[in-house]
């Protein structure tokens, strides 16, 4: 069976983190999720509302709705989100607005006028009055997360951790959420496998374990992950999709179009047409050589296109569809569009070359070079991730992967593999060498820092 060929990764995972709207609810559960709820916290222009994730759920474990409370605790019930409720449940015989309760309404408001430095410190108020109150803390971290900071959003939430472990506001899957957005790999491994473990019904947890999974090669870890979601939220388009990308990279073509063929049954079976048609084209590019789809990915690829000209995966895909039947001069500008979109992978590289090869377009040499080195680096950071997640005390492995993953920007993570190797080895050289260059200059790829010594 052909794959789809190409390394999955974090920012490439049906485009989770850039392309897709707001994620639609995942799971019904008997515990209602935070956003229905609230009701300023929910509202669309307060952080609680306006969380821009990448997969299709967070669930927070809270005790039932006990019934219809009046007065003044019945408005605040409505107002505190699902830290906010679970505080009023503890605190509903007092008859004044908790102080806790007071600060984070006050943050909501303040980040609705668009003071975000107040409302973050009418937050840290709040917290100070009661460390136990998720709601607070949830708001800072989504603060940061709409100012594209999800590293730093997903780190103010060990507070949370640290003051109230058995939180029942799913920490880590939000925690996991942020750094997975932030195009982590180790982070969101361990704290996907610390959510499922503790939350094994969150649909989230078992989603974002599934495509960190897959963004190493494991590709039966990732399909049963996601399986898992699957089951749970079959409604989730979202999910549906994550699967099939992840099916058609193990080879199993079949499985993904079945998967994808009812969201494009009629024009309003699909909430992502976009996103379907061009899985299905890509999944459909990738059995081209079986002649019951020969053919088959173009109008699926047009069909994406004719929505969104500018859609980088699927101008991609189209390019590397011409350039396989050798129509060049066709081929280019959807080559062209798809790397000015961001898809600077090592397949569209490459095809792009050969394009300008046969064109005779300077520049391709230059291109194929970066082609080539693009794909080596795929090959070594798969194989490095593929050996920590069999053997995560390789010392060896775990500097490589230190060194990999810096060279991509995820220093948080190379940072917390360098410090694995030297709490064995506190005098190994090019691991002291590498966190010093890191701590020094956290922005300079690790492709400048000076090579390993012998």
């Amino acid at each position: 069976m052909t794959k789809v060929t190409g390394m999955l990764r974090a920012s490439e995972a049906i485009e989770m983190a850039d392309t897709m709207a707001p994620v639609e609810k995942a799971q019904e559960t008997e515990e209602s999720s935070a956003a229905e709820e609230v009701g300023e916290a929910t509202d669309s222009g307060s952080p609680a509302g306006q969380q821009a994730q990448i997969a299709p759920h967070r669930s927070t474990a809270r005790p039932r709705r006990v019934g219809v409370v009046a007065g003044l605790i019945g408005i605040a019930l409505l107002l505190a989100g699902a830290g906010g409720t679970y505080y009023l449940l503890r605190s509903r015989a007092k008859p004044e607005t908790p102080p806790a309760l007071r600060y984070y309404q006050k943050g909501l408001s303040l980040a609705r006028a668009g003071n975000a430095a107040a409302a973050e410190q009418a937050w840290q108020t709040a917290i100070a009055f009661d460390s136990t109150f998720a709601a607070p803390y949830l708001a800072i971290a989504d603060l940061y997360e709409q100012a594209g900071q999800p590293v730093e959003a997903a780190v103010k939430l060990n507070a949370l951790r640290a003051a109230d472990p058995n939180n029942p506001a799913h920490v880590e899957c939000r925690q996991a959420e942020l750094f997975f957005k932030a195009d982590g790999f180790e982070k969101p491994l361990q704290l996907a496998r610390e959510a499922v473990q503790r939350h094994p019904d969150c649909v989230l947890a078992h989603t974002l374990l599934g495509m960190a999974l897959a963004t190493a090669g494991d590709e039966a870890g990732a399909v049963a992950a996601l399986r898992t979601a699957h089951e749970r939220a079959p409604q989730s388009e979202r999910i549906t999709l994550t699967l099939a990308q992840t099916l058609a990279q193990a080879g199993r073509g079949d499985e993904a179009a079945a998967l994808v063929k009812p969201l494009l049954s009629s024009p309003a079976a699909s909430t992502m047409p976009v996103q379907a048609n061009y899985l299905m084209g890509r999944i459909r590019a990738g059995q081209e050589g079986n002649s019951d789809h020969a053919g088959a990915a173009r109008p699926y690829l047009q069909a994406a296109l004719a929505r969104d000209p500018r859609h980088a995966g699927s101008n991609a895909q189209m390019g590397q569809l011409l350039v396989r039947r050798k129509q060049f001069a066709a081929a280019r500008p959807y080559l062209e569009r798809a790397r000015q979109g961001g898809d600077n992978g090592a397949a569209t590289l490459a095809s792009l070359a050969l394009t300008y090869r046969a064109l005779r377009v300077p520049g391709a040499a230059a291109i194929q070079q970066q082609a080539d080195g693009l794909r080596a680096y795929d090959d070594a950071l798969r194989a490095a991730r593929r050996r920590y997640l069999a053997q995560p005390g390789d010392v060896k492995n775990n500097l490589a992967l230190a060194r990999l993953e810096a060279r991509r920007g995820d220093v948080p993570d190379a940072l917390d593999l360098l410090k694995s190797v030297l709490a064995s080895n506190p005098n190994d050289s090019n691991a002291l060498l590498l966190y010093r260059q890191l701590t020094v200059n956290p922005e300079k790829p690790a492709a400048a820092l000076p090579p390993p010594k012998p």
